[in-house]
């Protein structure tokens, strides 16, 4: 591998890493923006007819709608009276054909496998066997979803060599950080995100409304 390669390889954990960092600090977010918008959703619902609350609330409690609720509107924009069009079902982020792994990746898993399989620990301290068992379900999930940077991380924890970086580990990579963004793209097109954002308590309360009116459309 060529030095350009090398420092692009480089670039790519750490743009990786931080995106990771970043979708996790989202995921709290989010979880809360949806928290929040369920309660002010059903605080409104209080204020409907009986038959519209009925529906409203029906909508958010039944299992098998809720997850169409949930993606349901596309976020209200600024002004704008169109009824909004349900949003698309978020896929699974994209994985890489295990086809495309390379020998190194492979190494790297086998070489933690060494080092943290619980069939390897046997009469090691029980806090020391628990902290690998761990690290063990974080590489297995790692090379399950082709993801090279958990690979990579939990190699440099249980002070593994990696191989020198290659090509398949640089195409991982960038493969990596196209999912991540994707999911946290997803998450901040979300009506939920969106209301929770906004700082005008009128849009906000617009928003809302209309993703009540949308709700109410398709469920009646």
């Amino acid at each position: 591998m060529s030095e350009k390669e090398r420092e692009i390889f480089k670039l790519k954990i750490l743009q990786a890493r931080y995106l990771k960092a970043q979708l996790a600090m989202d995921e709290k977010l989010f979880e809360k923006a949806q928290f929040e918008f369920a309660k002010a959703y059903h605080e409104i619902c209080k204020t409907c007819p009986a038959h519209e609350r009925e529906i409203l609330e029906g909508a958010m409690e039944n299992p098998e709608k809720k997850s169409n609720v949930s993606k349901a509107a596309q976020k209200a924009k600024e002004q704008n009276n169109k009824e909004p069009e349900p949003e698309p079902e978020i896929p699974d982020p994209e994985p890489i054909k295990k086809e495309t792994q390379s020998e190194s990746v492979k190494k790297i898993y086998r070489a933690i496998a060494v080092k943290s399989h619980p069939d390897k620990m046997v009469g090691l301290p029980e806090e020391v066997i628990n902290e690998k068992e761990t690290l063990f379900k974080d590489a297995k999930t790692a090379i399950e979803k082709n993801d090279f940077l958990g690979l990579y991380d939990v190699a440099r924890e249980l002070g593994i060599e990696v191989p020198e970086p290659e090509q398949g580990q640089i195409e991982m990579l960038k493969r990596t950080i196209k999912n991540i963004n994707k999911q946290i793209k997803q998450m901040k097109d979300t009506t939920a995100w969106q209301w929770h954002r906004e700082k005008d308590p009128h849009r906000k309360e617009a928003m809302l409304v209309t993703y009540m009116q949308y709700v109410y459309t398709k469920f009646k």
